[in-house]
């Protein structure tokens, strides 16, 4: 141990020195400085008496390593077991002795950066800071000490780039970060995929009075806005719309005909609140039905569905149950077929939002009901004959769905609007009244259509990165998107989008072609993250005897350094 210290100290004293080719296999261990004598370097001072002191002066630092000062310090005094000897000041020739390899919005993603420079030798540190996008984590190494040692690292770090699965091709490199053609922004830095780019003002983000909100854009699988979204809340009648879910799926199973008829109960007749005004002796057809319960908001007809289908109202909640969870609805439980008040009868905004996109995607040929502006079953109730969908008819392309109200509950919709090729669909609750529920929904309708444009990202095939294979007949496979991508972005605010490739590295073989082994991440300021899956463009076998054998040689060659590289630390 004191003989490798002692080698480790004569290799710090000639770090201008270029390492021979064994000194590279074996990995460069340089010592690190103190973050007290890092931070006097990069503020020009040429005394050691500040490195010594824990007083650090970051007037003239930048504002990462500023605000970041402390923390290197902690994370320092817990990774070095004593005391190093602080560094010569840093010539004037050198403008800058720190070397920033990169920027990344994720942390896992900085440090797995530095673990893959420690694998190289050379030493780096991360300093976190924050920006109006949030907190970023920068690596960079340094100081160093002359122009030569500087050129040797950058050309280092440069050859450990180009080395690095999942850099995109056909990119071009500035600082080390990649930026590849159109608005897609992948920045690729030592196999950690994350994205550094200058913030742009961005649009506005939405505000609602609303308890709960859900806007989702259909076209692109994007959630545009939530809050509260994934809260169970009092439904109110927006629950009606899993009653006519399962009447539409017993239509297409051919269990029921628009034609059927059911019979009304005293139990249906004697429901509150809306109705159809059915009586015992009515034998209402199906298609009625659906009507009463989408345009007049039956309650009476929904407990008349429930009867028709399961028996009783009870059996019928407990197969909404039941069906819910099999459809993804996984906020939600049911104790009638109304929405009539109760304890245990929920949905999240978001359930209900899935459920719609479900009654549109699965049954486009009986979706035309929910835009019925007017109906009246037999002339009975004049007063409820109008559809309560406030936005039907007001030219913003609304078509459907379902209004609720109760004391609870408050004001709500889901709702859905047809701009062009894009769709909507938006949800929100616990307003106060019903000029508030129109309002806000316009106000959702408008800001989902205008603040975003669609954009196609890469087409089928496109690669957007490569990852290495594992043990495989082939080292690599491309990453590439199996259908054409098309992503949702701000309209103001474009390059504040970020986007990041994340994997299993190494893949292990076999893949196959087509198979998902990656997702491309994309973020922007106050929307959800969408993620995209990433196929291989290849079938990769496994490999003979020689490619496994040549694998298990790196992995004890890489365990025999980290031996060595522990007793010279």
């Amino acid at each position: 141990v004191a003989a490798a210290a002692a080698a480790t100290e004569a290799a710090t004293a000639e770090r201008t020195r270029r390492p021979n080719f064994l000194e590279r296999l074996f990995g460069r261990r340089d010592t690190a400085p103190t973050a007290a004598a890092a931070a006097a370097a990069a503020d020009g001072t040429e005394t050691a008496a500040s490195a010594a002191t824990p007083d650090v002066d970051t007037q003239s630092l930048d504002p990462v390593t500023s605000g970041a000062a402390a923390a290197i310090a902690a994370a320092e005094a817990s990774d070095t077991p004593e005391p190093r000897p602080a560094r010569e000041a840093t010539p004037s020739g050198l403008r800058n002795p720190f070397i920033q390899v990169g920027q990344f919005s994720e942390e896992a993603n900085a440090f797995s950066a530095r673990d893959n420079l420690r694998t190289a030798g050379i030493v780096p540190t991360v300093l976190e800071g924050s920006g109006d996008n949030g907190p970023f984590w920068r690596v960079i190494v340094g100081p160093v000490t002359s122009a030569d040692e500087q050129a040797w690292l950058l050309g280092e770090i440069r050859n450990l780039v180009s080395r690095t699965p999942s850099c995109p091709p056909n990119s071009e490199r500035t600082s080390l970060m990649f930026r590849p053609a159109a608005a897609l922004a992948v920045a690729v830095v030592l196999s950690a995929c994350a994205v550094s780019v200058t913030p742009e003002p961005a649009r506005a983000a939405f505000e609602t009075q609303a308890t709960s909100a859900w806007l989702y854009d259909v076209g692109t699988d994007t959630v545009l806005y939530e809050k509260n979204a994934e809260i169970p809340k009092p439904p109110a009648s927006m629950s009606k719309l899993m009653t006519i879910y399962m009447l539409f799926e017993a239509l297409r199973d051919g269990r029921v005909t628009l034609d059927t008829t059911f019979s009304v109960s005293t139990k249906a007749r004697q429901m509150g609140g809306s109705t159809m005004f059915l009586d015992e002796t009515d034998r209402p057809r199906v298609e009625s039905l659906i009507k009463g319960m989408i345009v007049q908001s039956g309650n009476d007809a929904c407990v008349v569905v429930a009867e028709g289908l399961a028996g009783t109202e009870d059996a019928f909640a407990r197969q909404m149950n039941a069906r819910a969870r099999e459809i993804g609805l996984t906020d939600s439980t049911f104790t009638n077929a109304s929405g009539w008040p109760d304890p245990n009868h929920r949905m999240s905004a978001r359930d209900l939002g899935r459920l719609a996109h479900r009654l549109i995607a699965d049954f486009p040929e009986y979706y035309s009901y929910f835009a019925l502006e007017e109906y009246d079953f037999d002339g009975r109730s004049p007063a409820n004959r109008f559809n309560r969908n406030p936005v039907l008819g007001l030219g913003l392309g609304a078509d459907g769905l379902k209004t609720g109200h109760t004391e609870e509950a408050g004001y709500g919709l889901v709702g859905s609007a047809i701009q062009g090729d894009r769709r909507v669909i938006f949800v929100f609750s616990g307003l106060q009244s019903q000029a508030e529920r129109r309002t806000e929904a316009e106000a959702m309708i408008n800001w989902g259509f205008h603040q975003f444009i669609e954009k196609k990202m890469a087409s089928k095939g496109d690669v957007l990165g490569e990852a290495a294979v594992w043990m495989g007949d082939q080292q690599r496979v491309n990453l590439t998107v199996a259908e054409d991508l098309e992503l949702l972005v701000p309209a103001i605010g474009q390059a504040s989008v970020e986007t990041r490739i994340e994997y299993r590295t190494p893949l292990e073989a076999p893949v196959a072609a087509g198979s998902q082994v990656a997702e491309l991440i994309g973020t922007a300021p106050d929307m959800p993250e969408k993620r995209i899956p990433l196929v291989s463009d290849r079938d990769v076998t496994r490999g003979g005897f020689l490619p496994r054998v040549r694998a298990s040689a790196f992995v004890l060659f890489d365990k025999a350094m980290g031996q060595v590289q522990s007793l010279m630390e």
